[in-house]
């Protein structure tokens, strides 16, 4: 061994030489086919890559459930999904019929598109799956919050969205670490209001377990929009279940507000003129008014906890209703030009969530 050591160190050259000499016989036998080589090498690194990424986003906590409400602008739907920069386990795609079919044979062809990955690419690999509901009947903004969640029963939250708004940078990632932080407020809280009007920020808001356990369901009495926002953050506040608003509601993405209303309005639809309609009759407050004695709101706050209390302590003054009850009046939804469906028809019995929710 000693002797070994000295002669490297009196002919450093001579050995350089010989590993050199080594190298070139067996690259000259290894690469007499370097494309075959290079091919392998390729592969090699590729898979290596593979494999890391795989792993990586097994360790990373995932959003387990992002939904999206879908009425037309099949464009605004790709925009959205491509702003997605975060790993999500499930994407659910409710889609609620327009009054025109032309819009709806745009927005089936694009769900196509997405769900076989052939002729359309999101430009990133974040969606590990991806669910799409369809209804032959626009059933209304509540119903397709609600069938979100049934459809996920078990999800530790759900973040809800139109298709309307998308992602800033980054901001996904950070919405996925508050949740998954059990010390959070956010985490805590029964509601996350994102983006959307300052006192009501619906139009991208994270729901957790909690406040389905505590408050239920969406009203789907409030069809097809419009005022389910308010009635929710005042079952919320009245069950003490507590809501965390964003300030800055473009701070996590960017909103095209009422987006849906201005597409159908270019068409044949006839969805954008009814919920256009003014008056007490319209735009649900109607209902509002009769299920709390007051437009709530009216009442709605631009600070915690987002609605001073008026009105009803139970809805309708019922002393036999909670904060979770509630059914659907089917006349009135169809003298509205609503269908007679819903995901959630019927809230009056106290074991109802705990039998959806599993």
């Amino acid at each position: 061994m000693t002797r070994c050591w000295k002669s490297r160190r009196r002919k450093p050259a001579a050995a350089i030489a010989t590993v050199f000499f080594v190298l070139s016989i067996v690259l000259h036998s290894r690469l007499r086919d370097s494309k075959s080589f290079t091919t392998r090498l390729a592969l090699c690194v590729a898979n290596e890559a593979k494999g890391y990424r795989e792993q990586s986003l097994q360790n990373v906590q995932a959003i387990p459930v992002l939904g999206v409400l879908v009425l037309n602008g099949d464009d605004l739907l790709i925009r959205f999904l491509r702003s997605i920069d975060y790993p999500v386990q499930k994407i659910v795609i409710f889609h609620n019929y327009d009054t025109d079919e032309s819009i709806n044979q745009n927005v089936r062809a694009s769900l196509e598109q997405i769900q076989l990955k052939s002729t359309m690419t999101l430009g990133h690999k974040h969606i590990r799956e991806i669910i799409q509901l369809y209804r032959t009947s626009n059933l209304g903004f509540s119903a397709g919050v609600n069938k979100i969640i049934t459809a996920t029963p078990l999800a530790k939250f759900w973040m809800i969205a139109n298709n309307d708004v998308a992602f800033h940078p980054g901001r996904l990632g950070e919405i996925a670490r508050v949740m998954h932080d059990s010390g959070s407020n956010q985490s805590n809280s029964c509601l996350w209001g994102l983006v959307g009007h300052r006192n009501s920020p619906y139009s991208m808001f994270v729901l957790t377990r909690r406040a389905v356990q505590t408050v239920g369901f969406f009203d789907e009495n409030f069809w097809p929009a419009y005022a389910e926002d308010c009635d929710y953050t005042t079952r919320l506040v009245r069950a003490r279940c507590s809501i965390v608003f964003e300030s800055n509601t473009t701070r996590i993405a960017t909103h095209e507000e009422s987006a849906s209303l201005k597409y159908a309005s270019r068409g044949k639809s006839t969805l954008s003129k009814l919920v256009a309609q003014s008056g007490s009759g319209f735009n649900n407050f109607d209902y509002l008014q009769a299920k709390w004695g007051v437009n709530v709101c009216d009442l709605r706050l631009s600070e915690p906890p987002y609605m001073t209390l008026g009105g009803y302590d139970k809805p309708f003054n019922s002393s036999h209703f909670n904060q979770s009850t509630w059914y659907v009046d089917m006349q009135r939804r169809v003298s509205r030009g609503g269908p007679k469906e819903c995901v959630v028809c019927d809230c009056r019995s106290p074991t109802l969530v705990n039998e959806l929710m599993g």
